[in-house]
């Protein structure tokens, strides 16, 4: 039957054989955007979550979509009454991973997974609205505790005291 649909049905099967293909999750995405009052920027920060995900999304296949039951903006009658308790409703889902608050659960496969968990870099892909933070690579440091062989206890390493310019004191003889 394959040779009787059109190529873009043909594309949409092909899709949903390599999708099934690989093993799959139930998964649920939530993401809450908070900052102080005058500094809080709601288009800046909900619109460049939402851009971040559109990347992923396909005219004729699936797409990431904001779901309007979680949204917080009221526009008629207690407004500000009835946009505290969304807001706490939505927090309260976020905080305690609840599977039954927000939008439904829907399965992604490991390709998928893997395509969401490794962001692209920001040096790769340019977002004018997502600021890096600069930071420095350094080694760990050398006063680092280490565990004990078996006995599960810690203790702090302390290098022996070398005199400068003297071979290593560890050195086979």
């Amino acid at each position: 039957m394959m040779q009787h649909l059109s190529p873009a049905d043909r594309e949409i099967v092909e899709s949903v054989g390599m999708k099934i293909s690989k093993l799959g999750f139930l998964t649920k995405i939530r993401f809450i955007y908070s900052g102080k009052r005058g500094v809080m920027n709601n288009q800046k920060g909900v619109n460049g979550m939402v851009g971040a995900l559109q990347q992923f999304s396909t005219q004729n296949l699936n797409a990431f979509t904001v779901d309007k039951r979680t949204r917080t903006k009221i526009d008629y009658f207690f407004i500000k009454s009835r946009t505290l308790a969304r807001k706490r409703r939505v927090l309260w889902g976020y905080r305690y991973r609840s599977m039954k608050r927000g939008r439904n659960r829907f399965i992604l496969n490991t390709e998928e997974l893997a395509s969401l968990w490794h962001f692209p870099v920001t040096e790769v892909v340019k977002v004018p609205t997502v600021q890096t933070v600069a930071a420095k690579k350094a080694h760990a440091p050398m006063y680092l505790p280490i565990e004990n062989e078996g006995d599960g206890q810690f203790k702090k390493y302390s290098p022996s005291p070398t005199i400068k310019g003297a071979p290593p004191t560890n050195l086979p003889i």
